[in-house]
């Protein structure tokens, strides 16, 4: 229905030139809903690798700039990051970037459970960095991929992420849940 409504706007505006003012706005207040949801995404969709693009100088790092991007599977990969501290980074795609989180330990093969600490997007072509981040820039020092692979998302809300990997070393159902005790912090585990 609302496709068949916004076509409607767009034959009006291309089939007539002229416009009629009145029947433009009550089509626009039927598309109202839709419209915010549209630019809501759309602004999401822009934005969500800005973050990541602020806190890089590229002119001295080898990391990729990326783009907004999809694979026919949803991919996974977690880096081994030796920055200030030794660290490991979930990326999971979602809506055209590498959702990341930072883990402090390696991540759960077990019933252990991980902190695992939600940072900016990244580009999809990160999947594939491995080197070193030049001292002076942000998250300077090795990065190594630990495991890649692809994903199966089982059930994801505001609160919870369910996936399935399948991954040279991480195989199985892992749980993200998020956690009201450190900003941004979510619980890693394997089920």
């Amino acid at each position: 229905m609302q496709n068949l409504r916004l076509h409607n706007v767009k034959a009006l505006i291309l089939v007539n030139k002229k416009l009629d003012f009145r029947r433009f706005i009550n089509l626009s207040r039927e598309l109202r809903e839709f419209s915010i949801i549209y630019i809501i995404f759309l602004l999401y969709f822009f934005m969500s690798l800005e973050q990541y693009k602020k806190k890089r100088k590229f002119s001295e790092t080898p990391e990729p700039k990326g783009k907004i991007g999809k694979t026919k599977k949803p991919i996974f990969v977690i880096h081994k990051h030796q920055a200030s501290h030794l660290h490991w980074d979930l990326r999971l795609e979602m809506d055209g970037v590498l959702r990341s989180w930072a883990v402090p330990k390696e991540p759960p093969k077990g019933k252990e459970k991980r902190l695992a600490i939600m940072v900016e997007d990244h580009p999809l072509e990160y999947a594939k960095f491995k080197g070193i981040i030049p001292e002076g820039n942000y998250g300077a020092g090795k990065v190594e991929i630990w495991d890649s692979g692809f994903y199966e998302l089982k059930i994801m809300d505001s609160k919870k992420i369910e996936f399935t990997l399948h991954g040279k070393k991480m195989k199985g159902l892992y749980v993200l849940i998020k956690t009201g005790y450190v900003k941004n912090g979510w619980l890693w585990l394997k089920l």
